[in-house]
């Protein structure tokens, strides 16, 4: 909860603007909604499953009489109190209804946005696909590792969460190397020399290629792979021709 209300403020404070909040279940327990309404800050959360959501659930998982040869999808705006949620808040039912599947799939989402359509709710949960994908070609393809975070007291917890922070940076610095070289080299490791190139092909030809580092009294020399040597020449010379941005 600190975690996320400290991101929270920075973010809003460097943005100039409000945020909203979206995650999956394991963000949607009492204290973490009581803290973000406390702020007025709009979330949206996946729900687990619990026998309540269930018995409310069931009246709308009936199958359409006309079974539609295309998926089908249904969202309700309903409202839910559980046993550890005195409060009542909103949710949101979305019910998805497979051809040829016996039994339709559904899940719930839990917002305090009380005035746009249930639509519009799922629409912008779904945007979490976006930086999911990201997050999903960070750990594929650099495959962050971090230690463990101490039990042994306040000082030593933080000392091991600053370890795992600084660490974390350097993935995220190398990341966001890999996306630029994406960008730069674009022209000779795309297939049609226009759409980016997916960063498995960017790793394994730029960086995952052989290379001997010599070094004289003046310079150090890097000897790449004739596989890849055309495409960092182009590339340093575009590198070489970049700005700051102000």
């Amino acid at each position: 909860r600190g975690f996320v209300l400290d991101v929270v403020e920075r973010l809003e404070h460097k943005l100039g603007r409000s945020v909203m909040v979206r995650g999956d279940s394991g963000f949607a327990n009492g204290p973490m909604l009581k803290a973000l309404e406390a702020r007025g800050t709009k979330y949206i959360f996946r729900m687990a499953r619990n026998p309540r959501l269930e018995r409310m659930a069931e009246p709308y998982l009936k199958l359409e009489r006309r079974r539609s040869a295309q998926p089908l999808e249904r969202v309700h705006s309903l409202w839910y109190e559980g046993a550890r949620w005195p409060e009542r808040r909103r949710v949101i039912l979305v019910v998805q209804e497979t051809p040829g599947e016996l039994y339709p799939h559904s899940f719930v989402l839990v917002t305090n946005d009380h005035r746009s359509k249930p639509e519009t709710i799922l629409e912008r949960y779904r945007e979490r696909g976006t930086s999911e994908s990201r997050f999903g070609e960070l750990k594929s393809r650099l495959e962050p590792k971090l230690s463990c975070t101490s039990n042994r007291g306040a000082v030593e917890r933080d000392r091991a969460w600053n370890a795992n922070v600084s660490t974390y940076l350097l993935y995220m610095l190398a990341d966001g190397l890999l996306h630029a070289l994406r960008w730069l080299a674009k022209r000779d490791l795309s297939t049609d020399g226009v759409s980016l190139p997916r960063l498995q092909r960017v790793q394994r030809l730029l960086i995952d290629v052989a290379a001997r580092v010599t070094r004289s009294a003046r310079r150090i020399h890097v000897h790449v792979a004739e596989s890849a040597q055309d495409a960092w020449v182009r590339l340093l010379s575009r590198i070489g021709r970049l700005r700051p941005a102000t």
